[in-house]
């Protein structure tokens, strides 16, 4: 049996609709009369920052890299590509902070609008309305559930979520203090376990070159947008900081489209002796964002706004040997929701005020035990949770505070044969422990090789996403007991097949097929009877196929290409569109102009959130041109670097839209100062 709402006749027609030809040769064509008047440039000779270039994953010891300024001689490559030497046959797309600047990308969703594969969705310029189904992020049609989500978002490795709602809220996330933002578009049920359909990693600024360096950005743009962001880094002898803070403004295109978002970030970091450092770093989040409400209808006397705050603290100790190395990490996240909306029935306002909580431990130690074999074995503890209260003018309902715990072993083996031709297979367990529901098990099994620059990897696994506290909340409220506890766990089985070329210098090409299917989905089923409940009846796959293409040009200009094809089964999945397309191009002119551009294209595709009863409206195909030019204003060997910048979004001045009733701006423009020492 499968439940997915109810899809119009004309829609599904629709999303058969293919796309203009026009349209696709001219995102493909993007970069090319770039390519050529780069070719054109001269340029002096660059040294190339290996460190910078490579994934920190493929470099033994470089968990926690970050890059000064100062060091990196290389134009960042638009988006790069690795495959995670724990997990074999994983591929992980990473966003660095250079190409957040380039994208001139100020929250999470738009630093990943350049990554194939993955949707945005948001209603205001600056913050992203984390309540109903505003601000979030789809990586090949997961994400789509909420409450509740079948993505998951970590820093540093640590989930940050609403502890009661169990979804991420993309406000609680600063892209400022990221050094890097990993992208799992495959499952990963060993390392990360539950709620890891897919998974966004944001890995924080960190200095392990001694020195010091620091940043200011001002900035101001269209409707009343401003832009402040300040950090600082030093490293003196075993001892090293960062340090980084932001604030951010808009009126919003829109009435009621205003936004506010605070971020800071704090890393204290200690090399105790050769072998074991200590790190202690704090996260904190503020901001608001309100609801416009669909274009047409009126608006209530009050705006609607989502506020929501955060504080994490992660202490971390780390061990590295010659042929072992391992963390131990703690955590506490404190955060709370204030939610105002509008009740039409009583003719007044009322909040939804959320206090979560969580904390936990994560363990893990890698080994080479024999040559060519690795060993990862860890084990996390989890426990989240919070209160939730909803006060109105004839009553008020209380949740009280609740905490669900998980524990999980895992255990993940690998081992590589040969040496011109290297044959690499993987196999990995985790046994997750629930305190209130049924335990659940996550695996994947994987065969790599590698030969004269090329890469071909396959792999199967199956993924688990537990029901959330919102099950219990929600069963309180309609009556309904204890009866949530008999849902089980969303399962996820998922096939992938890859291949990766380098051709020549510079030059790197990837092709990957992919298959899900999601088992024992929890949908929402109405009345009658009364009342409503939730169950483990939705059923539906996503087979898509990727392909991209990066090109670095001679140190001074970089290019990439990509697109994604996706079939969903049913058609009426949401948030999947048939094709989506991107290009970047990043090119240096001498030694003080810079030039960004980048471009998307997204299909046409359905909208509505599954775990409620709804008819699915769909999403017209939108292009975007986005693009951000810089010039260095110091002398090249100036200590303090000032650079002036102006960015453009959306360009073609297109109309679009990522909710039905929600048009988001045409062209916006800013322009702002960055100084750097």
């Amino acid at each position: 049996m499968c439940y997915y709402g109810v899809v119009p006749k004309d829609v599904e027609v629709g999303l058969e609709g293919r796309m203009s030809r026009s349209t696709s040769v001219a995102i493909f064509l993007l970069a090319l009369p770039l390519w050529v008047f780069a070719q054109s440039q001269p340029s002096e000779p660059v040294a190339v920052n290996h460190a910078k270039g490579a994934s920190p994953q493929e470099k033994k010891g470089e968990e926690h890299r970050y890059i000064s300024h100062t060091e990196i001689t290389v134009v960042a490559p638009p988006i790069e590509q690795s495959v995670k030497p724990t997990v074999q046959g994983t591929e992980v797309d990473v966003v660095t902070s250079q190409q957040v600047e380039n994208l001139n990308a100020q929250d999470l969703a738009s630093a990943l609008r350049r990554v194939p594969g993955v949707v945005i969705s948001r209603y205001d310029l600056i913050g992203s309305y984390g309540g109903a189904d505003g601000g979030a992020i789809y990586i090949r049609g997961q994400g789509a559930g909420r409450p509740g989500a079948e993505i998951g978002t970590y820093i540093d490795g640590i989930p940050v979520f609403a502890g009661v709602w169990t979804h991420p809220v993309l406000d609680l996330f600063g892209t400022d203090m990221a050094g890097r933002i990993e992208v799992y578009k495959s499952p990963e049920p060993v390392l990360l376990g539950n709620m890891a359909f897919g998974g966004v990693n944001l890995v924080p600024k960190t200095m392990e070159i001694p020195g010091e360096e620091g940043r200011v950005e001002v900035a101001a743009g269209s409707y009343s947008t401003r832009i402040f962001v300040a950090e600082q880094g030093g490293h003196q002898g075993a001892f090293d900081y960062y340090a980084e803070g932001s604030l951010k403004r808009s009126d919003g295109q829109r009435p009621r489209a205003d936004g506010r978002t605070g971020n800071a970030y704090a890393h204290l970091g200690a090399a105790l002796d050769e072998h074991w450092r200590l790190e202690l770093q704090t996260h904190y989040a503020d901001g608001w964002a309100d609801d416009p409400g669909p274009m047409g209808q009126p608006l209530p006397p009050v705006a609607q706004r989502f506020s929501a705050s955060d504080t994490l603290g992660i202490a971390t100790l780390v061990n590295r040997f010659d042929r072992a190395s391992g963390f131990l990490k703690l955590y506490y996240n404190d955060g709370s929701i204030d939610w105002r909306q509008w009740d039409a029935s009583a003719g007044q306002p009322f909040w939804g005020v959320t206090d979560f909580n969580n904390y936990g431990a994560k363990a893990q130690e890698s080994w080479e035990p024999w040559r060519g074999g690795r060993l990862v074995a860890g084990f996390d503890h989890d426990v989240y949770g919070g209160s939730y209260t909803e006060p109105h003018a004839a009553y008020t309902y209380r949740f009280p505070r609740t905490s669900f715990r998980t524990d999980a072993p895992y255990l993940l083996l690998s081992q590589s044969f040969g040496s011109e031709v290297v044959v690499t297979p993987a196999l990995g367990v985790r046994y997750t422990s629930s305190d209130t529901f049924e335990s659940e098990w996550g695996g994947q099994a994987a065969v790599t090789v590698a030969w004269r620059g090329q890469r071909l990897h396959a792999g199967i696994s199956r993924s688990f996403n537990l029901p959330g506290l919102y099950t219990a909340l929600m069963y309180s409220q309609w009556h309904r007991g204890q009866q949530w506890q008999n849902l089980k766990a969303e399962v996820l089985k998922h096939m992938e097949v890859g291949y990766s070329c380098g051709f020549g210098r510079g030059v790197v090409a990837d092709l990957t097929y992919f298959y899900d299917r999601d088992e024992r989905a929890l949908r929402f089923v109405p009345p009658p009877p009364f009342p409503p409940s939730f169950a483990n009846l939705g059923t539906f796959s996503v087979r898509g196929a990727e392909a991209d293409l990066r090109i670095e040009g001679r140190g001074a200009w970089s290019a990439y290409l990509g697109g994604t094809y996706s079939r969903p089964i049913p058609i009426s999945v949401p948030e999947v569109p048939r094709r989506t397309l991107s290009a970047g191009f990043v090119c240096r002119v001498g030694q003080r102009w810079q030039l960004s551009t980048d471009a998307q294209y997204v299909d046409h595709h359905l909208f509505y959130n599954p775990r409620y009863a709804s008819t699915g409206l769909e999403i017209g195909s939108y292009a975007l041109w986005n693009a951000k030019a810089s010039v260095r204003l110091t002398p090249e060997r100036s200590p303090l670097e000032g650079e002036l910048f102006v960015a453009g979004e959306n360009l073609l001045d297109r109309k679009y839209e990522f909710r039905p009733g929600y048009p988001m701006p045409g062209s916006t423009a800013m322009v702002g100062l960055n100084a750097r020492w």
